[in-house]
């Protein structure tokens, strides 16, 4: 071990990055607060408690207040998506606090990272939807395209990048060194 290890160690009297116990370096999920640096975790800050209940509670709010307009104006596409969009977003933020309390779960980090990462794409598909309403009532004559084409065209492109972040979230979650990652 050398000085700057050494002396590291001596100082914060926990394991991390630079050293300490072995098992604990190899396995993180062994790891507690009390026992590991943050630099083992799945991310280097705790994630806020407060924060995050914010928009948990913005999120759970909103859900039946989509559910109710939906139904009242019979929008069931938007309706949809903002659901499926508002339900993964307050999962998202749920798994966040629980990852304030178990930093070194990587399962919570992944959880996390899925739900935030496909929800916005289905919010979009709902104002997606509600762009080609609001062409169709105000000006389908001044638009290029049939208003259906902005529906399928923006869609499209939301379901591609879902596929290309999944594939890359897959290709870093297999990873083993931090060169592959």
């Amino acid at each position: 071990m050398s000085n700057a290890t050494a002396l590291s160690w001596e100082t914060s009297n926990r394991t991390s990055i630079h050293g300490g116990n072995v098992t604990l370096i190899l396995n993180p999920e062994l790891c507690t607060l009390q026992t590991c640096d943050l630099s083992l975790g799945q991310l280097e800050y705790l994630p806020s408690v407060w924060g995050n209940a914010v928009f948990v509670g913005v999120f759970g709010i909103l859900l039946p207040l989509h559910i109710f307009l939906g139904i009242k104006y019979k929008t069931w596409g938007f309706m949809a998506g903002l659901i499926l969009g508002t339900v993964l977003e307050t999962v998202g933020y749920v798994v966040r606090i629980l990852l304030h309390y178990s930093i070194f779960d990587k399962d919570y980090f992944i959880l996390y990272l899925i739900f935030l990462t496909i929800a916005p794409a289905f919010i979009s598909a709902g104002i997606y939807i509600c762009l080609s309403r609001i062409v169709m009532l105000y000006a389908p004559q001044l638009s290029r395209f049939k208003p259906r084409t902005y529906t399928i065209c923006f869609c499209t492109s939301d379901f591609i990048s879902l596929v290309l972040q999944a594939a890359g979230g897959a290709i870093a979650s297999v990873a083993t060194t931090q060169d592959d990652v």
